[in-house]
């Protein structure tokens, strides 16, 4: 029996910027997405829907926070530990690929967020001293550290909601591209999203030129 040969689609970097630039949550549209979490998404929930919602409002918002503040990857958010945050500083460590340690700033709109989930982490999720997961949910009265499935399924819930349906991945994007935006240095960007070289960033320069061009088009 032959087989079949599976040729994968051949993209070039500016058709991608173009794909993923419409699942960004640029300029005001980040803390937006937040702000909207916070106040408008609750507006349309059944009483039964809010209620649930609730218990986990908090930590949620710092999971959304944290990964659009950090630009870390899903796994490397949901592997937390909460000694990992160091809140006065805006400082995670993390375990990056390959079982290597590195130190990641967070901007500063994410303080708030996860400042509220940590003061409410320990009495909501009923934890003990051995429940070190900075993340946590509550499973018939146990804590138990928050999986990468149960945080895909958030995201794309609020997300969707918000304006597209979008990954984890997408928000370490949006972070990508914002930084590139600001500093235009693609070192800088390789640096905070744990690449060792910049080749994986050329992305995001396509994405920033594409936003120039449309502002110009505009005037």
């Amino acid at each position: 029996m032959k087989k079949v040969s599976t040729k994968k689609k051949k993209e070039t970097l500016a058709a991608r910027a173009e794909n993923i630039k419409q699942k960004l949550f640029l300029g005001d549209e980040t803390e937006g997405f937040l702000t909207y979490i916070d106040q408008e998404y609750p507006q349309q929930l059944s009483n039964r829907a809010l209620s649930s919602f609730n218990k986990n409002k908090e930590r949620d918002l710092a999971i959304i926070a944290l990964l659009l503040a950090s630009g870390v990857r899903l796994s490397e958010a949901v592997n937390l530990d909460l000694r990992d945050l160091n809140l006065k500083m805006m400082v995670i460590d993390v375990t990056r690929k390959g079982g290597k340690r590195d130190s990641v700033n967070v901007a500063a709109f994410a303080k708030p967020y996860l400042e509220t989930y940590i003061a409410i982490r320990n009495q909501r999720y009923k934890t003990e001293k051995t429940d070190t997961a900075l993340f946590l949910t509550l499973y018939r009265g146990v804590p138990n550290r928050i999986d990468a499935s149960s945080v895909e399924k958030m995201v794309a819930k609020y997300s969707e909601d918000f304006k597209v349906r979008v990954t984890p991945h997408k928000l370490r994007h949006t972070l990508a591209t914002r930084l590139y935006d600001a500093t235009k240095s693609q070192v800088l960007v390789s640096h905070q999203l744990g690449h060792a070289s910049t080749q994986v960033t050329d992305l995001y320069t396509h994405i920033v030129n594409d936003e120039q061009k449309n502002a110009l088009d505009s005037l």
